[in-house]
């Protein structure tokens, strides 16, 4: 198991006037998948200081909902099982339920449904009281994939966002912070300035209104033709 950290500063002045305002930090995860899906908040925490650690492992879970995927709506997790990437999750039942087996798509969580009935579904991270990251639609008698990475997108809001929200856009500036061949990285934030994080190409920061949907599930062309053979092989 790898474990994963940001690590947010900010100045006294800039956590009161944050406060006073009523902003929470808004964590939210990056992955690749096989077809349309949206981004969900995975974290949202009030407590914030002048030095705030979120952190996180590569534990993560694939569950089934039957929430629909709209943009503000809650995501609430019906079903989930502890799952590893290249392993699939068979959805058996209407209700959501099923086993988890060893025949997935290689580098990704894969979700099958065996039954006529669509869910949500994606990945939960297993740590964070087992929050989903993400919700792509899962048709009767179709697959999904879904690929973890690791960037994680954090923003300071004031929307009235709880975890499992689908989030489309951020409405304040926004930085997606990149671990891949690291485990721990520190960025600031000022509430004029917007974040900084020195010179490193590791962390990009996105003004407000930016569209977080191609860059929180990011559409992979790999994983859609791996679901294709798959589900040819299995007829």
């Amino acid at each position: 198991m790898t474990n994963y950290e940001v690590t947010v500063t900010m100045s006294q002045a800039t956590v009161v006037q944050l406060h006073d305002n009523g902003y929470a930090l808004l964590v939210l995860r990056a992955v690749r998948a096989a077809g349309g899906g949206k981004p969900l908040v995975w974290t949202r925490t009030t407590g914030y200081s002048l030095q705030t650690v979120v952190s996180w492992s590569d534990r993560y879970q694939a569950y089934t909902s039957r929430s629909e995927i709209v943009p503000g709506g809650q995501i609430v997790v019906g079903a989930a099982y502890d799952i590893r990437p290249d392993q699939l999750l068979v959805v058996e039942s209407p209700a959501g339920t099923g086993s988890v087996r060893n025949e997935g798509i290689a580098g990704a969580v894969s979700v099958l449904n065996q039954t006529t009935t669509q869910f949500a579904s994606g990945i939960c991270q297993a740590d964070g009281g087992g929050a989903p990251v993400c919700a792509l639609p899962l048709f009767g008698k179709n697959l999904i994939a879904v690929s973890p990475t690791e960037k994680v997108l954090l923003t300071l809001s004031a929307q009235p966002a709880r975890a499992g929200t689908v989030l489309e856009r951020s409405y304040a500036p926004s930085i997606l912070v990149d671990l891949a061949g690291a485990t721990s990285r520190t960025v600031e934030y000022d509430v004029n300035d917007g974040w900084s994080w020195g010179s490193g190409t590791w962390a990009t920061e996105l003004p407000a209104f930016t569209d977080l949907v191609p860059i929180l599930v990011e559409p992979s062309a790999e994983l859609r033709l791996a679901c294709a053979s798959m589900l040819a092989a299995a007829t």
